[in-house]
């Protein structure tokens, strides 16, 4: 049951009907799961132009700290105001996620890679040397939103020093 995101997300690219509409907004408002699916669907068919959408993403900036981490990655696209979307990012951050991914992607792509109070945020919520499958991915998106600060050039270093590291996002980044 807990990937009914996942397959609403493609229903949604076919069929928008208000009722799978009204599910992922709860899904997304709970952040349990994998909500990440829902907000996706909703900002990339729906979009802020629908008004319940876009209060759903509004009301989300208030919400628990792991349903904005699984819905961060849509919120500069729906919400107007950077610095609010900014402000629920770092609240995510700060009471360390297990997954990251989808904060550290809404950080680049607000342009927020020279923002010394979101580096620490995002830097103090993972941890370099852990290996499971959250650390990579907060290792992967470090590398790819911070790549020109010192300490991420050499937490790529690492990467390229160690079985499975996060090579393509060095290549990427570097």
């Amino acid at each position: 049951d807990k990937h009914r995101d996942y397959d609403w997300y493609w229903v949604s690219k076919v069929l928008r009907l208000p009722s799978l509409k009204a599910r992922m907004i709860d899904s997304m408002k709970a952040g349990k799961g994998l909500t990440f699916w829902s907000a996706n669907g909703l900002a990339e068919f729906w979009g802020k132009s629908d008004l319940e959408v876009a209060s759903a993403f509004r009301e989300l900036l208030g919400a628990s700290s792991s349903a904005i981490a699984e819905a961060a990655e849509d919120l500069p696209t729906m919400i107007d105001d950077p610095s609010l979307t900014r402000s629920a990012i770092l609240k995510a951050l700060r009471d360390k996620p297990h997954d990251t991914r989808f904060l550290l992607r809404a950080l680049r792509r607000l342009g927020l890679a020279g923002d010394d109070e979101a580096f620490n945020a995002a830097l103090d919520a993972g941890n370099p040397t852990r290996r499971s499958l959250y650390d990579d991915n907060w290792r992967e998106e470090m590398i790819r939103t911070f790549g020109t600060r010192p300490e991420i050039r050499e937490l790529a270093r690492a990467e390229l020093l160690i079985r499975d590291g996060e090579i393509g996002a060095v290549a990427e980044a570097f």
